[in-house]
């Protein structure tokens, strides 16, 4: 090895001596000199040089006012540019077709190459066109596990088992309000896996970022704390409801003051499974919320609420805690067919000159088991029902 040094000092030192004392430059300014010329060598043979090389560029096609590159990346041939020559030299390869996007007309939302769009359902099944500052919505969790998620946004289904990996957990879609776009769809198994990428996406959502959720399957299993207090920031009033297996939606806005209208969360019933939800309905790009989200009545009666806003002072049977119950017959289990004769008998009623508690009498009536409201007959004296 020394000697191998010894004769590479005697290789350089006769041309060095000499080149020194003929040009007067030092040894230093040698050394200077000799690391710019290598430095400009490797610059010009490096990958950053554009000398030689060759671009692989994915798009359709290019116009001299077009740029070369996509927003998306997402195209359907490269091109091999070779920027050796002054002008660009363009040669197209074929390649196979890896996603073939619909072309759709009048669109009010538009979406990124990089979504994949499933079934065309003009207005997504709607009976009516939303307004120019609306855009449709359908959205459907699923019945039980053998089910599958389906979210469709202004006449596109972008969501399901086949399209974009909807699947268990939470199913998400991000509108840009600005551009009218569907820049992000995703799916978070919050059943097996943690939801730190949830938590991201959240986090880095934009004022007037619109996002749409359903749930399908087991939402709840790992979703963090964190993620709820994040849903509930975003305006979500049920979040904190969320359980096995429930079936929840939320469409909410970025920076929306007030809890979103556009809500609604079901919990398991006696067959293992929630009520699922699917909805149609027009959705503004500029959702207003509301300051307080009431609590969803355990039942509803409107009828019952109407007779007693007309008729007054009918004491029990119109208080505010009972006026929304139903009024319905009890389920008859397993009655013999000797009987159940009886429920075919028809009832009549007669009411004295005090009808106030004339409705309490018929609610008990009603509520007995196989009873058949339309045989029961109600005689009054005075027409006070009228």
């Amino acid at each position: 090895m020394s000697r191998l040094l010894s004769a590479v000092k005697l290789l350089f030192a006769g041309p060095s001596r000499l080149f020194i004392r003929k040009c007067g430059i030092s040894g230093s300014s040698l050394l200077f000199f000799l690391i710019i010329g290598i430095c400009t060598l490797y610059a010009s043979t490096s990958y950053f040089s554009v000398n030689n090389d060759v671009l692989i560029i994915f798009t359709d096609k290019i116009t001299p006012s077009v740029e070369v590159f996509n927003d998306t990346g997402y195209t359907d041939l490269p091109i091999v540019v070779n920027t050796e020559t002054t002008n660009v030299m363009l040669r197209k390869q074929q390649v196979n077709h890896v996603y073939e996007r619909p072309k759709l007309a009048n669109e009010t939302v538009s979406s990124l190459h990089a979504i994949h769009i499933g079934e065309i359902v003009p207005h997504c099944g709607l009976p009516k066109t939303c307004s120019k500052d609306e855009f449709s919505v359908h959205l459907y969790t699923g019945k039980d596990h053998t089910d599958e998620p389906r979210l469709c946004v202004d006449g596109k289904y972008i969501i399901s088992k086949s399209v974009n990996e909807g699947g268990r957990g939470l199913n998400v879609a991000i509108i840009d309000n600005l551009t009218r776009t569907i820049i992000r769809v995703s799916h978070f198994d919050t059943y097996e896996k943690e939801s730190n990428g949830l938590e991201t996406m959240l986090l880095t959502l934009r004022p007037g970022d619109i996002l749409i959720l359903i749930t399908f399957d087991e939402p709840s299993r790992k979703l963090s704390r964190i993620a709820r207090l994040l849903f509930y920031d975003l305006g979500s009033a049920l979040i904190q409801n969320l359980g096995y297996r429930s079936s929840w939606y939320l469409i909410t806005q970025k920076g929306m003051s007030g809890f979103s209208p556009f809500e609604d969360l079901h919990l398991v019933d006696s067959s293992g499974w929630p009520q699922h939800h699917d909805i149609r309905f027009c959705v503004p790009f500029e959702i207003k919320g509301h300051i307080v989200h009431p609590d969803p009545l355990p039942s509803s009666n409107p009828q019952r609420v109407e007779f007693c806003e007309v008729h007054e002072n009918l004491p029990l049977f119109c208080d505010a805690d009972v006026v929304n119950d139903p009024l319905l017959p009890s389920p008859v289990w397993k009655q013999p067919a000797a009987i159940n004769k009886i429920y075919n008998i028809p009832i009549i009623v007669m009411s004295g000159e005090s009808v106030h508690f004339l409705p309490l009498t018929l609610e008990t009536l009603v509520r007995q088991p196989g009873m058949k409201p339309n045989i029961v007959v109600v005689c009054t004296v005075f027409s006070y029902f009228n």
